[in-house]
């Protein structure tokens, strides 16, 4: 039996498991600001350039460079398993955050649970650091 036939979703493509363009940092000059304006955070398995967004929710961006596994196989797969992290765990942050997100070496031998404990860990700290700029407003 077809399972694209009717009105039933794929497995790949189930309904609420998308990550949606208006989640993604796309454009040249999304990247370029914050990378300007923009603050760094380190963790183990990633840099992680931070600034707040003027955006309804947060987005991501990512810069998986060459150095770090000249075939492209292994660099979409980084790029899958971080954005599938941060989709499932972007509701902790309190407020909208442009984040662009550069991996290490480490981030391609890591297992998922170490890659989602640092991604965990950077959501939080940002998570703290706006409810402690919202109450000073």
């Amino acid at each position: 039996m077809d399972r694209t036939a009717g009105n039933e979703p794929t497995d790949a493509g189930e309904r609420g498991t998308s990550f949606p363009r208006s989640a993604r940092l796309l454009r040249k000059q999304e990247f370029d600001r914050v990378f300007a304006e923009g603050r760094s955070l380190h963790c183990r398995s990633f840099t992680a350039v931070v600034m707040r967004s003027t955006a309804a929710r947060s987005r991501l961006g990512l810069v998986v460079g060459r150095k770090l596994d000249r075939r492209a196989t292994g660099r979409n797969r980084i790029r899958r398993r971080i954005r599938e992290v941060f989709r499932i765990h972007a509701s902790r942050l309190a407020s909208a955050w442009d984040i662009v997100i550069i991996p290490r070496a480490r981030a391609l031998s890591c297992s998922h649970e170490a890659l989602r404990r640092d991604m965990i860990e950077m959501l939080d700290k940002l998570s703290r650091e706006g409810d402690k700029r919202d109450d000073r407003e």
